[in-house]
């Protein structure tokens, strides 16, 4: 989540990196910390800086909330989608179950590859790697399985602490990561149709 002082910073990421898709895993206001909104209260607009942020619609699914925003910088205009999970409870290391997370997954991608998918996903939660990291390597972990059928997901581990040491640091988050692609793989009866 942006602090006050870098919410302008995450719309110029938005802006430069032509992001379509924000992925908000934790709750607007969670006990006994401070969040800091960086989108409009309703349908209407406000300003960051140099960046007009308008609503434009909100939808209500199963798994989360929709946002549709555009970003308007020096006459030119982005169109994001700006995703809240309802399904992650805010205490919580790991979803209550693995197919709500794959469920939110898929419903993620599609919405990603269906409408703007050109740039890239931006996820995040409070702190930048509790629910992010796994979020990210699980997103990762089925990536790999689509397209290469096999995948060692420790190494992908191993990869994004590189670059964030904090990620999945507990045998909880290790091991929700097998069961969800446990569950991932039972949607397939027979090898052929794993493609």
């Amino acid at each position: 989540m942006p602090l006050a002082t870098t919410v302008v910073d995450l719309w110029r990421l938005v802006y430069d990196y032509e992001i379509p898709t924000i992925v908000m895993l934790n709750k607007d206001i969670q006990t006994g910390k401070s969040t800091n909104v960086y989108w409009p209260a309703g349908d209407g607009q406000v300003t960051f800086g140099p960046f007009n942020i308008t609503r434009t619609n909100t939808s209500d699914e199963n798994m989360y909330t929709c946002l549709d925003l555009t970003c308007k910088y020096k006459n030119q205009v982005r169109q994001v989608k700006l995703f809240k999970a309802k399904f992650w409870e805010e205490d919580r290391i790991v979803p209550g179950s693995a197919n709500d997370m794959l469920s939110f997954l898929s419903g993620i991608e599609d919405e990603h590859s269906n409408n703007r998918g050109c740039g890239p996903v931006l996820v995040h939660c409070l702190n930048g790697c509790d629910k992010s990291g796994l979020y990210c390597v699980l997103a990762t972990v089925i990536e790999r399985l689509r397209t290469e059928q096999d995948v060692d997901i420790q190494h992908i581990i191993k990869q994004m602490r590189n670059r964030r040491p904090q990620i999945i640091p507990n045998y909880e988050q290790f091991q929700f990561i097998y069961e969800a692609v446990i569950e991932y793989l039972k949607e397939f009866e027979t090898y052929s149709n794993f493609q």
